[in-house]
């Protein structure tokens, strides 16, 4: 037993707990991972679900309510200015309020949204839904990115993010084929679309893991009664030179106006703005590949989702073993960037056109679960919610930047392809405005 090397009824000091061995920090933090890290990814990958299904919707929606490319673009972009609107303030609320009491209402509020869109009967209506879903939604990726800083120290943060963001991908893995299969089979079931089905069947899980989440989170580890006090104390000395404190809060308006704070949030500008090129457009891209089956282009996105999957694992192990974030970042962005380009040279070859989408997702994704270890190089010594906040909310501008430049010139394959090379040209500039940007605090970035 762990706790057997220390004398009876002794007080834990700083000076006890240097000297423990490693094991007692090891499975503290293997507990916390078992615990918060499975609810939390089933919550992301639910909300990725209703975020991103509208990809799916879109093959017979675009139909049902007259929607054009132009305005598909517009709808799927809105989610992200109610987005940006309220990540910050949600952040606030959280530190101050703590997780559960911030989390649990925003899933309920995203539920509800999310089953709200199968109301649509306009473009309009679209619009609304999506908004209302953005807002909704916002304070849960910034929220839970501060919250695991709550948790576990800089240098496992990389591979802690990753496992959490691997909901995204899992979210395509899963989300595409039971996408296609609910439009298939419940088209004009009881009168209602298959796209309408769609959004109203994967609203409800969010409504059941809001009703499980407050019995698994502790708001830090001082109030996990799941741990011992060594462990707590033990914690506490480990975190200790990221501390989120009243002082630091007080500060945290600062980070705002941090001048590299502002670049890496430009840099995940870019980044977000490919993300949504995978999230919004693979069904799409398939489609016009030459794949007219709504189950073969479920399939196909699936194998996508798998192969970002084992990349985003792979870079943030890799990046955490090695200690090396910059390139971990610029690396994948700048094959994300090459193999969206390539994607606009290529018509009607549906296995190259899935293999060169499965590497730009590979490498969008895998730049993405890394890149958060970024901004807190900066932010860890203000331990500030709001810059993690403003990190997100700028990238989250890529999410509505994105299809409103590939749906605003969409015209056939060219206007699509003109927008991919766009949004390439945007990645590739993230990737060097990253390498420029923390060239002077390399060592610093390397250390956490």
């Amino acid at each position: 037993m762990v706790l057997s090397i220390l004398p009876p009824k002794q007080t834990l000091n700083q000076n006890t707990l240097a000297n423990a061995p490693d094991a007692l920090l090891d499975e503290a933090y293997r507990k916390i991972s078992r615990r918060l890290l499975p609810a939390l990814f089933l919550c992301y990958l639910i909300a990725y679900i209703d975020r991103t299904n509208i990809s799916f919707a879109k093959l017979t929606l675009i139909e049902d309510i007259h929607l054009s490319e132009a305005q598909y673009g517009l709808a799927a972009g809105l989610f992200f200015a109610g987005y940006v609107l309220f990540e910050i303030p949600s952040n606030m609320i959280l530190v101050r309020v703590g997780a559960r009491r911030t989390l649990v209402p925003i899933m309920l509020l995203w539920g509800l949204a999310a089953a709200g869109l199968a109301l649509a009967r306009t473009p309009g209506d679209l619009y609304l839904g999506r908004f209302v879903l953005g807002a909704a939604e916002a304070g849960f990726f910034p929220g839970v990115i501060l919250y695991l800083t709550f948790w576990f120290p800089a240098r496992l943060r990389a591979r802690i993010t990753a496992q959490f963001m691997m909901a995204t991908v899992v979210a395509g893995i899963i989300g595409s084929p039971v996408s296609a299969l609910i439009l298939q089979l419940y088209q004009n079931y009881h009168g209602l679309h298959g796209w309408q089905w769609l959004f109203l069947l994967e609203a409800i899980p969010a409504f059941v893991m809001a009703a499980i989440l407050p019995l698994l989170l502790s708001d830090k580890p001082q109030a996990a009664p799941w741990l011992t006090n060594a462990e707590k104390q033990a914690i506490a000395l480990d975190l200790s030179s990221v501390p989120f404190t009243r002082e630091s809060r007080r500060r945290a308006g600062f980070s705002i106006f941090n001048r590299e704070i502002l670049l890496i949030s430009a840099v995940n500008f870019t980044i977000i703005c490919g993300t949504n090129v995978t999230a919004l457009w693979t069904p799409t891209l398939l489609r016009q590949a030459g794949v007219t089956s709504l189950l073969a282009a479920g399939g196909l996105s699936t194998f996508v989702w798998i192969g970002a999957a084992l990349a985003m694992q792979y870079i943030s192990v890799r990046s955490d073993l090695t200690m090396e974030r910059r390139w971990h970042v610029a690396a994948p962005m700048l094959m994300a960037a090459l193999s969206l380009s390539l994607l606009t040279q290529i018509t009607a070859k549906p296995l190259i056109t899935t293999m060169l989408l499965t590497i730009a997702a590979g490498g969008i994704y895998a730049a993405i679960a890394v890149f958060w270890t970024v901004p807190q190089t900066y932010l860890s010594s203000k331990g500030s919610a709001s810059g993690i906040a403003l990190t997100s909310s700028i990238g989250a501008l890529g999410g509505l930047a994105s299809p409103l430049i590939i749906g605003g010139i969409h015209n056939g394959n060219d206007g699509l392809h003109t927008g991919m090379l766009i949004v390439a040209a945007l990645i590739f500039a993230g990737a060097l405005l990253l390498l420029v940007t923390t060239a002077r605090h390399q060592a610093q970035i390397r250390i956490d």
